[in-house]
């Protein structure tokens, strides 16, 4: 089932499978979401939960137990209820169940708020530890973007500008996209905050950043129409599109934690950057996507 939201500015449509941003055009009807495709990558916006990224033999432990989860675990083919909407705002949630619990074996309702607001689509995600005991979790999005969404641009007439305040770090990364945890080097970019956009940006999978300052630009050269996507409560940004491919999209994937690394099967209660959530309590975060034009 689909589902729409709408504002002066912008049309959002979702899924209830795995609470997807299944489109976002402007009032013109330009797209800006990729729109899947089986062959490239099906999915368009898919939210990670409970782990980001892949993990080593597609598995991690508990307590000394061994679970299988897939990559970016399982919310993004998890069926979710719509508990409320109106014109610019919908809520979506998912309980645990027996289901879930024979991989990751945690109580929790995790909701998804989408909400417009003029030019900006503002997404919530909240996580409720329902269990008596810490629960270890990642969570982020994985939104893609056509390229072009104007005209017939080139893949490299596109660019990403970070705030030129900021030195974003790149994470260390193994060839089959696993982290080292180490901090590789400071991303070189060019005068402005400028990283351009190049196919062979993503031979060796997808790039892992932190120190964004928790923003981002995605720009196409000759337009005045950008993508603002702010990340304050994520620390990492993962940038992306199928390797080896000249495929016509780029996401950038806010998220708290890093894939696992490689060859070492992960301990939830062990892997430092998961969000360890005590018992009752609620884990919230913000993130945001803008449709910025010069004449707004």
């Amino acid at each position: 089932m689909r589902f729409g939201l709408a504002s002066q500015y912008l049309a959002a449509e979702f899924s209830l499978c795995g609470g997807e941003l299944y489109s976002l055009r402007d009032a013109e009807g330009t797209e800006y979401l990729w729109t899947g495709d089986e062959q490239i990558w099906p999915y368009r916006a898919a939210h990670m939960f409970p782990f980001t990224g892949r993990m080593t033999r597609g598995q991690y432990t508990y307590q000394g137990i061994r679970y299988p989860m897939e990559i970016h675990g399982f919310l993004k083919d998890t069926e979710m209820k719509l508990l409320e909407k109106t014109g610019q705002k919908a809520v979506l949630g998912f309980r645990s169940n027996e289901q879930t619990h024979e991989i990751y074996p945690f109580h929790f309702e995790l909701e998804l708020e989408y909400e417009l607001n003029g030019s900006c689509l503002k997404i919530t995600e909240r996580v409720k530890n329902l269990g008596v005991e810490k629960m270890y979790f990642g969570i982020g999005c994985h939104p893609g973007f056509r390229i072009p969404w104007e005209g017939k641009a080139a893949f490299e007439a596109h660019y990403l500008e970070f705030d030129r305040a900021e030195a974003p770090v790149r994470i260390g990364m193994t060839d089959s996209c696993f982290t080292d945890r180490s901090r590789d080097a400071v991303l070189e970019l060019e005068e402005g905050g400028i990283l351009p956009l190049r196919h062979e940006l993503f031979d060796r999978d997808a790039l892992y950043v932190e120190g964004t300052g928790g923003r981002v630009l995605l720009k196409q050269k000759n337009t005045e129409k950008s993508i603002l996507l702010e990340y304050p409560d994520m620390r990492y940004l993962g940038i992306w599109h199928r390797p080896h491919t000249d495929a016509p999209y780029v996401c950038l994937e806010p998220s708290v934690s890093l894939p696992s690394r490689q060859d070492i099967v992960e301990a939830a209660e062990e892997k430092p950057d998961l969000i360890a959530l005590d018992a009752k309590k609620c884990y919230q975060n913000h993130w945001s996507i803008s449709v910025l034009t010069d004449r707004l």
